[in-house]
């Protein structure tokens, strides 16, 4: 790999592992909808805005239902799920959960096409189970009532997650990516600002938390999909594809440094599980016969 490419792949790692940071600490004064809205507005804009430089901007309507479902799938409905979990749980418990999204990719390949699940997208299944709950055992440091509802929640989001990226790949094919990039985001805040409107706080909300939704959506979204992106035609999937081990591990970290979160052995265990599961699922493990497809967006949050 070369230096340059290890750089960005380093530094998509942090910029996602630090989402789940942001997140957590601006999403009480917004409310999981309209922080959401908010963030997945502002990613769009910077994308369009690179579309418009290339006078591209006509591409927006390539295929416009596909790009929506794409944008609900990938953005809006994950993102809020987990933006409500990070009401309740720590950055690094929320970053190591949504890992799983890569072995349930080989389940829901197998229910909605038929694809035949392989020994490694099988163990990589069984790992994820076993990590879960590993990391779940002492409720990973967590106190307060909610608990098990706000795990569900992040599942839901890797699942999401994995019929997104399977939703890319078969009704997506042939849009170019930040086409692709700016329509779904663009869908994903229509979507999401009726409920971001209705829920909108009474109370005054901090000049702190506006700046960390602009970070969120500038930073974490609109220019972390064009690094993304970058990455992969520059040094292909197979590169790419190793964010997904990153973003566990940073979002754990910054939660650590910066909020003081507890690392406990479990979620230590559970999160090296979770990760082998995604090798597996991923044929990591496996010869390599070809090309790795990367994960859609690269499960970010």
């Amino acid at each position: 790999m070369r230096a340059r490419d290890a750089a960005d792949l380093a530094l998509l790692g942090t910029i996602w592992g630090g989402s789940y940071l942001l997140t957590r600490v601006g999403v009480p004064a917004f409310g999981p909808f309209a922080f959401i809205a908010l963030r997945v507005g502002a990613g769009a804009l910077v994308v369009a805005a690179l579309l418009a430089w290339r006078r591209e901007l006509g591409t927006l309507t390539e295929r416009p239902f596909a790009q929506a479902v794409a944008g609900l799938l990938n953005s809006s409905v994950p993102f809020v799920m987990i933006a409500w979990a990070l009401l309740h749980l720590t950055a690094g418990l929320v970053a190591i959960v949504g890992a799983l999204s890569a072995p349930m990719t080989g389940v829901v390949a197998r229910v909605w096409t038929g694809e035949r699940l392989t020994w490694g997208k099988v163990a990589g299944l069984v790992a994820g189970v076993i990590g879960v709950a590993v990391l779940t055992g002492d409720r990973a440091g967590v106190t307060g009532d909610q608990f098990a509802l706000p795990v569900t929640a992040v599942l839901g989001g890797a699942l999401c997650y994995a019929i997104g990226g399977l939703w890319t790949k078969r009704r997506c094919a042939g849009i170019a990516s930040t086409t692709l990039a700016a329509g779904s985001l663009g869908w994903a805040a229509l979507a999401v600002a009726p409920l971001a409107w209705w829920t909108w706080p009474d109370a005054p909300i901090a000049t702190s938390a506006w700046v960390i939704v602009l970070i969120v959506g500038t930073l974490c979204t609109g220019a972390a999909y064009l690094l993304y992106y970058r990455l992969i035609a520059r040094a292909g999937p197979q590169t790419a594809i190793l964010v997904t081990f990153l973003v566990p591990v940073t979002g754990m970290l910054w939660g650590m440094a910066m909020l003081d979160e507890p690392v406990t052995w479990r979620m230590l265990v559970g999160c090296a599980v979770i990760l082998s599961g995604t090798a597996a699922a991923t044929g990591m493990f496996a010869p390599r016969r070809g090309a790795v497809t990367a994960p859609a967006e690269s499960r970010r949050t």
